[in-house]
């Protein structure tokens, strides 16, 4: 080891021995009843360097003194003592310690006069090494702790920090920092531990965002710099990177008067005294899912750019409000809920978290949540346009018609496992909307929809024929996606406003229905729309007379135009039309005439969907040497061995060109009969 300036003694190895003998001084002293001030300077002088919870546990030993019962165990007695944090019990190094100082009283219960003799006449030696003479450093000493194994990231953070804290703060803030890290905060961590019992990871995570937050208040992005400042973004919210003390301290420690430590210290202050209060508020806001409302636990837990920010929200909103926040239960529930519902339906990145911070800043500012969006000059920037116009128009609505219960009636359908707080597809337009149509429109809405998609129909894409029926078409003329099976698809349609008028059509033909006629009316109507209706173009004729498609052929509901004609696609992702069947035209049914009455076959078996549908750019059919290739509107029919090929245009219709090619075919002694 190594013998400082000061004659401190700082080991390299034997750490372990040493904390023994350091226990068995102290038990032999405390039962020897032979207690004084100058003995008990000298045992304070026994300190752990980077465990700091090692550290106030072995202080408390010496400054508190213990009656030991004999009767009991003496880590039973040194727990039940008020000074004994609940936190240390979880400590590794603590740990060891009481277990060892039950050995020590097990073997020594009663030697009084042992005392006497262990520091007198049978005193202990070791020998010592000195760095020094082989030009080491106790730098070394840094890489190990109390158990021989490498220190962890956080271990390593808190001790450099304790020194630049020691540096840059006052000697008060420094050391009532590190007691509450130690002691009050590390209880609130343990509280929200993984159960991998060990907080030295959440730890690290907590300040590592705190850090990230810094950084992104601070820097002044630019169009030159907006490339790194992402990137930078990018190694920050990855636990995986690993963050040097330096890059620490030069994000840390930026500011001169160091605010950043000064809000940490309030947050947590507040927080691990009123946790409870705080998760209770927030469990009545519903964030979907059993545990999301704890922000805090989120954020100390590998977080997601979304959880960040709630979080970042949480800390902000608390920094503002913690003298009133109990105070403040409606305020507090209605910040939250529209913070959720702007962070759940925005994409939240590296390139936008930037301007969400400063929009979150800007709202914790106001007293009155709603009145403040509800401002048509509010800009909450970052976020996307569509949901803050929601929540503005959400706002108006509540705050104009006071007398009515317009909140609770958004409240309950935002909370829709599906809908997850975006609902525009049912708002009405106007401000001065009817409070009734809305609850109709929503109780069918909470009815049609569940979590992973729609209720009713699901096999057969009801509800998205129901929209081609009321007008849906090829959205720029491009393509369209009708809902499909899952969830995120439906979720895609329900903030997708070119869909909004064919979904509340739906919606509207169901008010005052019975639910368990749902199923029949829009059937009814996709039926006599089929029948009743001219000039329905052939694509959307197809679908809405085959729901065998959707059954047995896509889940995705995806129709698309391009050179190949307009297809339906069997996959979600697609480089090619191998698995897509055309139905612009009368190409499937002129190749089932063909299979079904002229005896052909298809070349391969594979491509044949629901039985008279075939995916694909060309369908190929054989029969005695003669083969037919389908493309998008041309027959080509050639034949073995035979210098023969003709094309014909199959979308006129079977009888205007069949003729003809029979003929061509027996003129050439092939028949098709």
């Amino acid at each position: 080891g190594t013998v400082k300036e000061d004659n401190k003694l700082i080991p390299l190895d034997g750490q372990q021995r040493l904390t023994t003998l350091f226990l068995l001084h102290w038990y032999l002293y405390s039962i020897s009843k032979n207690l004084s001030e100058e003995t008990k300077e000298i045992f304070l002088k026994f300190t752990y360097e980077t465990r700091l919870s090692s550290r106030r546990f072995c202080e408390a030993l010496v400054n508190n003194n213990i009656s030991i019962d004999d009767s009991k165990k003496i880590s039973v007695q040194i727990m039940d003592n008020s000074w004994f944090y609940f936190t240390w019990k979880k400590d590794p190094t603590i740990k060891a310690m009481l277990t060892m100082l039950d050995a020590i009283n097990a073997k020594f219960k009663g030697k009084i006069e042992f005392w006497e003799k262990l520091k007198t006449t049978n005193l202990i030696e070791f020998e010592f090494l000195p760095l020094n003479k082989f030009n080491l450093t106790d730098e070394l000493y840094v890489k190990m702790n109390a158990r021989g194994k490498a220190l962890s990231d956080f271990e390593n953070f808190k001790s450099w920090l304790d020194e630049k804290l020691e540096e840059k703060t006052t000697e008060t803030f420094k050391k009532e920092w590190s007691l509450k890290l130690d002691t009050v905060w590390t209880d609130l961590f343990w509280r929200n531990d993984n159960e991998d019992f060990s907080i030295d990871e959440e730890m690290m995570i907590f300040f590592r965002g705190m850090a990230m937050f810094n950084y992104i208040e601070k820097y002044e992005e630019t169009n030159d710099t907006k490339k790194d400042f992402e990137k930078r973004i990018g190694e920050l919210n990855s636990t995986k990177n690993y963050i040097s003390n330096k890059e620490f301290e030069n994000i840390l420690f930026k500011d001169d008067n160091n605010p950043i430590f000064n809000e940490i210290n309030c947050f947590l202050d507040f927080y691990s005294k009123n946790e409870t209060t705080v998760l209770n508020l927030l469990k009545k806001v519903n964030f979907w899912k059993d545990g999301e409302e704890n922000l805090f636990l989120k954020f100390i837990q590998e977080p997601n750019f979304s959880q960040r920010v709630l979080f970042y929200g949480l800390y902000k909103y608390i920094l503002k409000n913690s003298v009133n926040f109990q105070k403040k239960e409606l305020e507090v529930t209605r910040f939250f809920r529209v913070l959720r519902n702007l962070v759940n339906n925005s994409d939240v990145n590296a390139s936008n978290i930037k301007n969400i911070l400063i929009s979150i800043n800007n709202l914790v500012e106001t007293d009155d949540i709603l009145t403040l969006i509800s401002n048509e000059n509010t800009k909450l920037q970052g976020f996307y346009g569509s949901q803050t116009t929601e929540e503005q128009l959400k706002a108006t609505l509540i705050l104009q018609n006071p007398e009515l219960d317009w909140e609770n009636e958004i409240i309950e359908v935002e909370n829709h496992l599906l809908f997850k707080g975006s609902i525009n597809f049912i708002l009405p337009e106007k401000k001065d909307s009817l409070l009734d149509k809305f609850v109709l429109r929503k109780n069918v809405s909470m009815i049609l929809f569940k979590e992973n998609g729609v209720s009713i129909g699901k096999e057969s894409n009801l509800l998205g024929r129901s929209m081609l029926v009321f007008g849906l078409g090829l959205i720029d003329d491009y393509e369209i996606w009708l809902g499909g099976k899952w969830n995120q698809y439906w979720k895609k349609d329900l903030q997708d406003k070119n869909k909004y008028p064919y979904i509340l059509n739906t919606i509207d033909l169901l008010l005052n229905q019975e639910s368990e006629k749902f199923t029949e009316i829009i059937e009814s109507k996709i039926q006599k729309f089929v029948y009743e209706e001219d000039n329905i173009p052939k694509w959307k004729l197809t679908l809405l007379k085959n729901p065998c498609l959707f059954k047995s052929y896509t889940c995705y509901g995806r129709v698309k135009k391009d050179w190949r004609g307009i297809n339906l696609y069997e996959q979600q992702k697609f480089n090619a039309n191998a698995n897509a069947i055309l139905i612009e035209n009368n190409r499937n049914e002129v190749i089932t005439y063909f299979i079904e009455k002229l005896k052909f076959k298809l070349k391969h078996q594979n491509i044949n969907k629901c039985g008279k549908y075939y995916a694909g750019d060309d369908i190929i059919l054989l029969k005695e040497g003669i083969t037919l290739i389908f493309k998008k509107e041309i027959l080509k029919a050639k034949i073995k061995d035979l210098d023969f090929e003709k094309e014909y245009d199959f979308t006129k219709g079977i009888e205007n060109f069949l003729p003809d090619l029979e003929n061509n075919l027996k003129l050439l002694d092939y028949t098709t009969n």
